[in-house]
Order: structure tokens, then sequence, then C-alpha cells
């Protein structure tokens, strides 16, 4: 609502109000277009074909595109409230893959799916509810898509706008993570 202050020779009307909810409204618009962006390129970026687990990725590389799970599961989130976008997947194994493992971690199968791989060995689909990992070096899905596309998400943030860095989450003076905390996500910059 206006605020009206009347003086002698001119009248001040304040749209205060109407002017932050706008920007809120403009804000709020320009993260979840940031977010949908994002998450279309990195399912892009891993849509490389594995089928059959005949050519699994390289370390460094992105993940190959076997089962569709790790793809389908990459989505954002936006907290209207603090105006944060994060961005992520549910997938366990997306966290091994961005991250990779040490080594003899054991994965446990969620109710009702199980894990599926092809042998080198005997060239035979394999099911397991329980799998014990070696060493995983990392393929960076998230955090390689940031870094590539972070002049894209900037201008999508900032069009228009007075300037300015962005940083959609982290630690204070971190402008290459994007995520403010695990919360089913996995988040980008934790380890390098």
């Amino acid at each position: 609502m206006a605020t009206h202050h009347r003086w002698k020779s001119f009248t001040l009307t304040w749209f205060g109000k109407e002017v932050e909810g706008r920007y809120k409204t403009m804000i709020i618009n320009r993260l979840h277009k940031a977010g949908s962006y994002f998450v279309d390129k990195c399912r892009e970026n891993i849509s490389e074909s594995n089928a059959g687990g005949r050519s699994p990725s390289a370390p460094g590389e992105f993940p190959h595109y076997g089962s569709g799970d790790l793809a389908k599961s990459v989505k954002y989130d936006v907290d209207e409230t603090n105006f944060t976008l994060k961005v992520g997947t549910d997938e366990p194994y997306g966290y091994y893959l961005e991250l990779g493992t040490s080594g003899g971690k054991v994965l446990i199968a969620a109710p009702g799916r199980v894990f599926t791989w092809i042998d080198k060995d005997t060239g035979e689909r394999v099911f397991s509810k329980r799998v014990t990992l070696g060493a995983i070096k990392p393929r960076s899905f998230l955090r390689r898509t940031m870094y590539e596309e972070a002049s894209k998400l900037t201008r999508i943030l900032t069009s228009g706008a007075a300037g300015g860095r962005v940083r959609a989450g982290g630690k204070s003076g971190d402008d290459k993570q994007v995520g403010g905390g695990r919360g089913g996500y996995v988040p980008v910059g934790d380890r390098e």
C-alpha cells in the first residue's frame, strides 16, 4: 500500500512495499530459471550412453548414462524465504560419483530396489541388494556443470540487476559453491 506525505509544494508517494514485492518475485523467478537451466545442463552432461555397461566413464569425465536414475534424480529447490537455490541429487551413488570414495564402503539398495551391472568377466547381468565398493575416483557432474555454466548462471541471476557476485549458498567468500547443506542434495564444493 502506498504511503502519502504532503508538503507545501509537492507530494511524496512511497511505493516501498509494492517495489519490494516485485523485486522478491523477480528474484524468485530468476532462482527458478537458474535451477531449471542447471538441471537441464547437468542432465545433458550425463547423457552419454553406457547401455549394457560396455562404456563406463573414466575418472574426471561426466558419468555415462545407464538406467537414467541419476539423470532423473538431479533436481533443484528454491527456498523462497531465504532466496537460496539448492541443486543436487538424492541418489546415494550420485554422491559417490561426484566426490569419489576411499573404498570399502557398503551400499545397501533401497527397499524394493536392487543394484545391477554387467560382470566384466562373464558378460552377464548381476543383481544384488548389497555391494561393497572399492575406491571410486570422482566423476563430478554437479560441480563441473556449475563451473562450466557459471557465466550463464550469473547472467540469469543478474540480468537487469545492478551487477554483483553470485553466491547461492555455502561459506562466506566461497563463490564456487551451489547448495546450502546436505538436505537430500549433494552439495557442490564440499571437497576438491
